[in-house]
């Protein structure tokens, strides 16, 4: 008899466990977006080494005016496209309403000023080395993964609850 509780036990706990990691997966991709942010890989070096290949920026939704000499940028590549790049901006022209910018680790300027329309807003946070496992749970197989995990974190619990119930009888 009490080798049925300690296998119910252990199905409990393998079950909390799986539950755990899928969550503590999730929360870094969740929460952002819930707060407002937008989530953007870093694909080129040129903001390297402060925005490395690779990260996950989380980006805040800003205003032209809220934005300085200095700070980094996340924009539209053009007025017809969702791609975007993140620069720095080094010049505001507010007569022609465009930022000036160049990658951290770039030699020359950009060549195309950015219009303020562009504008998505101010990287807030880096997480190094998170784009693969954000681009996994995006991907069809990220989302049939742990939907998969739940069914069988729901399978583990039933099973250990089943056992429960038939050791009390």
């Amino acid at each position: 008899m009490q080798k049925k509780d300690t296998l119910a036990k252990w199905l409990n706990r393998i079950g909390i466990i799986i539950m755990v990691c899928l969550v503590l997966l999730c929360l870094p991709v969740v929460i952002p977006k819930l707060m407002g942010y937008g989530l953007y890989e870093v694909a080129t070096g040129s903001m390297e080494p402060e925005y490395p290949v690779g990260s996950i920026l989380y980006v805040k939704e800003a205003l032209p005016f809220e934005v300085e000499v200095g700070d980094a940028i996340t924009y539209t590549m053009g007025t017809d496209t969702d791609k975007v790049m993140t620069h720095r901006v080094i010049d505001i022209r507010e007569e022609e309403a465009y930022f000036i910018t160049k990658g951290d680790a770039n030699e020359v300027v950009d060549m195309d000023p950015v219009s303020f329309e562009r504008l998505i807003g101010k990287p807030v946070f880096c997480l190094k080395g998170m784009a693969v496992v954000v681009n996994f749970i995006h991907s069809q197989t990220g989302i049939l993964t742990i939907g998969a995990l739940f069914l069988v974190v729901i399978l583990l619990w039933s099973v250990a609850d089943s056992k429960k119930k038939a050791d009390k009888k």
